[in-house]
């Protein structure tokens, strides 16, 4: 079993090409709905739930950034596995996509309060053109998109997540096969999905009875584009309430909170403050989460079977 998992570990994580590169956008929500960018949390999720998610970056702006998604994950204890269905929509100026993402993964229990789960993604998506969006200005430049229209790709993704009930930490990769997005003209005809690297972790610290503070930490890297490094500290009191702070490496600040309700409902908000950089954009930015928690929801598994390594 180690000989397989170190022959996917290479597969999925060595080499890469330096292409021109169809970048994924940035939530908050990420740090704590983390199937999207790797498969393999799926296994350490403690019940099913409905997620949905909408961001608005750089309030304000014209062609500003706007971000959608909902989304559905569970874990079946019984067959030790997990599952997640998503549909993300996002659009920047004249550029926009639509995702229907899928995600797959299996858990291995390596000792009483240690898991790990290995995923499997997949991506549909639909990216478009409107040149409308920004007007005729650059019709003219051969490097820019000088065409509206519509393309249609598929790829594919994967990770690993090790955890237990005090820490957790994953490896995941998104667009692996670099797929060509077929839209773009002339010097930009290579385009094509860039493969993103992500680096996950957090780690539960029990304040007291009532209070815990979840640290989460999240690093992006691809070819071609700076890294990005987030992190998110948030404060639960009886996992009821909760109040977040935390930052981006660009300079930005995140403030936020939610609280939850007996029937499962779980409401957050997020605000993220314009970089403190010179030259950033001044606008803020506002993310708004929505969450089902089937909270009646209780797997009974009639045996527990832990797979041999």
């Amino acid at each position: 079993m180690r000989k397989y998992l170190l022959l996917f570990l290479c597969f999925v994580f060595g080499g890469s090409a330096l292409v021109k590169a169809q970048q994924l956008p940035l939530y908050t929500y990420l740090l704590t709905n983390r199937f999207i960018i790797n498969p393999a949390t799926i296994g350490s999720v403690r019940q099913p739930s409905i997620d949905l998610m909408a961001r608005q970056q750089w309030l304000g702006f014209k062609n500003a950034p706007r971000d959608i998604f909902v989304s559905y994950q569970a874990y079946v204890p019984k067959t030790h596995t997990g599952w997640g269905v998503a549909l993300s929509g996002d659009q920047t100026a004249s550029l926009s996509r639509n995702t229907l993402h899928l995600a797959y993964d299996y858990r291995i229990k390596l000792k009483k309060d240690l898991s790990m789960s290995i995923g499997l993604g997949a991506q549909i998506m639909q990216v478009g053109v409107n040149m409308d969006r920004i007007g005729t200005a650059l019709d003219n430049n051969d490097v820019v998109l000088n065409r509206s229209g519509n393309s249609y790709t598929a790829d594919l993704g994967a990770g690993v997540f090790v955890f237990n009930s005090k820490w957790n930490v994953g490896i995941s990769t998104l667009q692996l096969t670099q797929t060509k997005l077929g839209l773009f003209e002339n010097k930009v005809s290579d385009a094509r999905n860039a493969r993103h690297y992500y680096l996950i972790g957090g780690y539960n610290s029990k304040l007291n009875s009532k209070w815990v503070l979840r640290n989460m930490a999240l690093l992006t890297a691809s070819f071609r584009s700076p890294y990005t490094a987030e992190y998110l500290g948030q404060f639960r009191y009886k996992e009821r309430i909760w109040f977040h702070v935390g930052g981006r490496s660009q300079g930005s600040a995140l403030f936020g909170g939610g609280m939850g309700l007996d029937n499962g409902i779980r409401v957050g908000y997020t605000f993220e403050t314009p970089a403190f950089i010179k030259g950033a954009i001044p606008g803020t930015s506002h993310e708004i989460n929505v969450s089902y928690v089937f909270v009646n929801v209780k797997y009974k598994p009639k045996t527990t079977v832990t797979p041999k390594i």
